[in-house]
């Protein structure tokens, strides 16, 4: 298993409102799910085991890292609750799938959204997953979408509020 690297914008003045947000709201949707809902079937994007980092340090890394831009994370989210209201009862926001489905939402996003994309081997590492399983987790995520990654305008600017209200 690889190990947890450190985030180099780790201090608040230099994380965007939109990141910490996606953090902190994922968080919370998993802390709500993992108290009042049941637990959803196991998938891919169970993670074996405790997580080395929390979500929001996961999250802070992933940015730090691989330059996803703020845009990337806006998507990434729309898509996650997308996923997640697409298949009810299937996929859901948990503990244990929280680092797998923000990972593979945020890999998505920067394929279709960003100008500068690096190679899975380097997205995986900095996820702290295998390439083999980055590649199995980028698929079944496009598939749970139906291929439908155009957003409106719209809602990616209601979502990207939403996060940086979520930030605090």
């Amino acid at each position: 298993m690889l190990m947890p690297v450190a985030s180099p914008a780790s201090s608040d003045e230099e994380v965007p409102k939109v990141i910490r947000g996606f953090g902190k709201a994922l968080l919370q949707a998993a802390e709500k799910n993992d108290k009042y809902k049941a637990p959803a079937p196991a998938t891919c994007y169970h993670w074996q085991g405790t997580p080395a980092l929390c979500i929001e340090e996961y999250v802070l890394q992933l940015y730090g890292l691989c330059g996803y831009s703020q845009d990337a994370f806006v998507l990434a989210f729309t898509y996650i609750s997308n996923v997640v209201g697409l298949h009810p009862g299937k996929i859901s926001v948990s503990k244990a799938t929280v680092h797998r489905l923000a990972l593979a939402a945020v890999t998505v996003a920067a394929k279709c959204h960003d100008h500068e994309i690096r190679s899975n081997e380097f997205y995986a590492e900095s996820g702290n997953v295998k390439v083999d399983e980055l590649d199995m987790l980028e698929a079944s995520f496009f598939e749970l979408l139906s291929w439908e990654l155009k957003v409106d305008d719209t809602i990616l600017n209601k979502i990207r509020q939403l996060l940086i209200a979520a930030a605090g």
